[in-house]
């Protein structure tokens, strides 16, 4: 039992393992990443109210962006205070709101959520393995680290260039690569 969690766990992780040496971040803080959405995962798992399951969690560096749609305060007050909750989370950024969503919003916002993606890994001048995003009622939301003010400015064009993006929040960090000393 154990290990199929474990093993499903990796598989769920697939790309980013082998992605892994192209981000800023190093080995250390990939698994305290992916360490905190397990807990996190668990932990609403647990006592879940209706509601949750359009709350989407976005993790990097041990920050954590919560977005998406709950029926009431109360839903996203207690998705909120689970996250805090959890070791290792430095700093949770809640961008939940309250409200309804229908099918047709889920599925425009999953399809602009893979638009973007691809535009971020496509795009020559973007480290795209240093960017985490999802849409939630027609806004993009984007977690990471640029490597230059020129890389964030591409990263938003990118957005932009997304039809059916109204509104765009970014929490991204921008952060030069360490240089390498010999």
């Amino acid at each position: 039992m154990r290990l199929s969690f474990f093993l499903c766990f990796f598989l769920l992780q697939g790309c980013s393992l082998l992605t892994l040496p192209i981000q800023n971040k190093g080995a250390g803080e990939f698994w305290n990443d992916s360490k905190i959405s397990m807990k996190m995962t668990m932990e609403l798992m647990k006592d879940q109210p209706l509601g949750l399951n359009r709350v989407y969690s976005l993790i990097h560096r041990g920050r954590v962006l919560l977005v998406g749609i709950v029926p009431s305060q109360h839903v996203k007050e207690y998705a909120v205070s689970i996250v805090k909750k959890v070791t290792d989370v430095k700093e949770v950024i809640d961008d939940i709101v309250v409200g309804k969503e229908g099918v047709c919003d889920y599925l425009s916002d999953s399809i602009a959520a893979k638009k973007i993606s691809t535009q971020l890994l496509l795009h020559p001048d973007i480290h795209s393995t240093n960017y985490q995003v999802t849409v939630s009622d027609q806004t993009a939301y984007i977690l990471g680290e640029a490597q230059s003010s020129k890389e964030l400015e591409r990263v938003i064009q990118c957005v932009e260039d997304v039809k059916g993006i109204h509104t765009l929040k970014h929490y991204i960090t921008v952060i030069p690569p360490q240089k390498k000393t010999p």
